[in-house]
């Protein structure tokens, strides 16, 4: 990844500039989420960008609990896919199954994760798309556009 957040500028929010895909709808962004959206009938789809800490290994593998799947290795996120993210390489991630959000929110069966890790001079950003999983699986050419648009604010 090149950079990270910057000043907004054009289309932007949370310090970034993108191309919002047709169809999405901006919501407000929140302590963890500096860009947030939803998707798909009803909105049942959320996409949000964060900036945390720790490590890309560790995110992912807490997204894989998530949907009580075994964490990945080192090995697996290496061989993971690849794509463009702010103008550099992010790790496509994807897994489904019974989704687990926690903080008091049901589970949530026949639910998929699409998500772009990478890390960033700041700490790791994540570009994280979940919701029913054919609701997903509709929204990923517009995912992986947005991705694609995101860059670091001017």
């Amino acid at each position: 990844f090149r950079g990270g957040a910057g000043a907004p500028a054009g289309k932007s929010g949370g310090g970034y500039s993108f191309t919002k895909p047709a169809g999405w709808q901006q919501v407000a962004a929140t302590d963890m989420r500096l860009l947030n959206f939803t998707a798909g009938e009803e909105g049942a789809v959320e996409i949000y960008v964060s900036e945390t800490g720790g490590g890309m290994l560790d995110n992912v593998g807490r997204w894989f609990r998530q949907f009580a799947k075994e964490a990945p290795t080192q090995e697996d996120l290496s061989a993971m896919p690849r794509m463009v993210v702010l103008g550099g390489e992010g790790i496509l991630v994807q897994t489904s199954g019974t989704f687990s959000a926690g903080f008091g929110r049901p589970e949530a069966p026949g639910f998929a994760l699409a998500g772009v890790i990478g890390q960033t001079k700041a700490g790791v950003l994540t570009v994280k798309m979940v919701g029913p999983e054919a609701a997903v699986q509709g929204e990923m050419e517009a995912f992986k556009a947005f991705c694609a648009s995101l860059q670091p604010g001017e």
